[in-house]
């Protein structure tokens, strides 16, 4: 067997050293990089947000979906708007939410305090920062998933069959276990009891597909039950494009101006969110720039603010509202 010489044993062990060296500085400057991404990260929302928006991987722009055409978009609302009550006749109220809206009804009494629905909310962790922000209102969290009202609210230890459910120590708030279109619809019907001051839609699922335009609020058959229930609105969500597309729809909703005598009315539905001397929506979308003292409303607003995203709020008045917003 042939022998190694010395010579190249001490040049292998001081390559093989020369390596590890630069293995470990390798290694290191990349615990570094990973270290300063997660600072980064765990800074963004420390600081005020800069006028250059800021890309993660939850941002929702034209590159992930194109803006609806104009065209496209009237013609969807108007068809919506003058199909609403064929939509109605076609679609059985669930029986679940007729038994959660006279259980509503029950909670509500003869009250005359505002009511405020947190429709879609999810998990509740907004509705229960609503009724802190307003104790003197009534306020409904409506969800459709009992999944979703079970993870953080008093739902967790309710039973399948439960449809509303009050939150202990805080007696202004119900959860509600219902479909949102049928819900809105017998609000409507029942208009005299429930007079929404405020409506909230906080993070709706965008769908930013084009296939799947039409399950957006503001393209659903649905839109008109909203834009009818009146109170001011407030929208918040992560793709400016969505609320941009929810403005331009109510907008629309007046300038289709139509004479019905069905039972749900659909002449000028838009009207009470207009200004009255121009004509134009009492409302617009803007960028909300937070700090260390900003609370998320909603588990996913508190996953963006985490990492940096920007988040966008609409707002509409109502001016048939006493109150100002």
């Amino acid at each position: 067997m042939a022998l190694i010489p010395n010579s190249a044993v001490f040049a292998f062990t001081r390559h093989s050293m020369a390596r590890c060296r630069h293995t470990g500085s390798r290694i290191k400057s990349l615990l570094i990089q990973s270290n300063t991404a997660s600072q980064d990260c765990r800074t963004n929302h420390q600081m005020m947000m800069s006028t250059e928006t800021t890309k993660t991987q939850y941002t929702i722009d034209d590159s992930v979906c194109l803006p609806t055409e104009p065209k496209t978009l009237q013609k969807i609302v108007s068809k919506h708007i003058q199909t609403v009550n064929h939509y109605l006749s076609c679609k059985p109220l669930a029986q679940h939410t007729l038994q959660a809206f006279e259980e509503t009804q029950a909670f509500i009494g003869n009250d005359n305090k505002s009511i405020i629905l947190d429709s879609g909310c999810g998990t509740g962790k907004s509705t229960i920062q609503l009724g802190k922000q307003f104790p003197d209102a009534i306020i409904l969290g409506i969800d459709k998933s009992l999944h979703r009202l079970q993870r953080n609210s008093p739902f967790g230890s309710s039973s399948e069959d439960t449809v509303t459910c009050p939150v202990p120590n805080m007696p202004n708030i119900l959860f509600i276990r219902a479909e949102l279109a049928d819900f809105w619809q017998l609000c409507l019907k029942n208009k005299n009891v429930f007079k929404i001051d405020r409506h909230y839609l906080l993070y709706p699922n965008p769908y930013p597909k084009k296939a799947r335009l039409k399950h957006r609020w503001y393209a659903h058959p649905s839109f008109p039950l909203l834009v009818q229930l009146g109170g001011h609105l407030i929208l918040r969500s992560n793709w400016e494009t969505y609320l941009n597309e929810f403005q331009t729809s109510l907008q629309l909703c007046h300038d289709n101006d139509t004479t019905s005598t069905t039972t749900v009315n659909i002449n000028n539905i838009g009207k009470h969110y207009l200004n009255q001397h121009n004509q134009q929506l009492n409302g617009n979308v803007q960028q909300l720039y937070y700090d260390e003292s900003f609370v998320p409303m909603t588990n996913f607003e508190a996953k963006y603010v985490a990492c940096g995203e920007p988040i966008y709020e609409l707002v509409i008045r109502d001016n048939t509202m006493l109150d100002s917003i």
